[in-house]
């Protein structure tokens, strides 16, 4: 059996980071839920705020879920057209499709750095709390989503040219 190494865990950790947030995100959405409608039926009454929270942590979950997702190459795609297609047209639509996602997720991430520049000093109204910190979540996976698709468009580009290195699984 092989012995982990701290190097080991925190490569693990790096890899997963995309998992990591969205789960904490999700039980800390979950927790604020749950307590905040227990006590609502209970004792009649809500926390202050929780909704700002939950909407933050929402976010934290889908964009950073999202990218843990495109890292799988878990996210749906309908290939029934190009199956068709001979061998060679195959691989030069594959690249030409990986390249139209690099460009889209890049796109998208300079998108929501700017909606994330220009939030300036707007705050949530019962916590108080910067709009940034939502608007993060948005911009933390985006940019984690280009990443991968930079390595995936490079992975797509070295199997095309050079056939018996071609990999499976995730892109990281």
């Amino acid at each position: 059996m092989k012995e982990k190494t701290l190097k080991g865990y925190f490569l693990w950790f790096v890899i997963h980071i995309p998992e990591i947030i969205a789960a904490v995100a999700l039980l800390i959405a979950l927790t604020i839920t749950f307590v905040n409608a227990g006590t609502r039926y209970l004792l009649q009454y809500t926390f202050v705020g929780s909704d700002e929270v939950v909407a933050i942590m929402f976010s934290w979950m889908v964009f950073p879920g999202a990218a843990a997702a495109f890292r799988r190459g878990m996210h749906y795609g309908v290939d029934m057209l190009v199956s068709a297609f001979p061998e060679t047209m195959r691989k030069i639509v594959e690249v030409i499709m990986s390249a139209v996602v690099v460009v889209i997720m890049v796109a998208a991430t300079y998108l929501s750095y700017v909606l994330y520049m220009n939030v300036g000093t707007k705050i949530m109204t019962a916590t108080r709390v910067s709009y940034r910190i939502l608007d993060m979540g948005m911009l933390v996976g985006f940019a984690l989503m280009s990443i991968y698709a930079i390595i995936l468009f490079c992975k797509i580009i070295k199997a095309t040219f050079m056939p018996k290195t071609r990999e499976g699984g995730d892109i990281v």
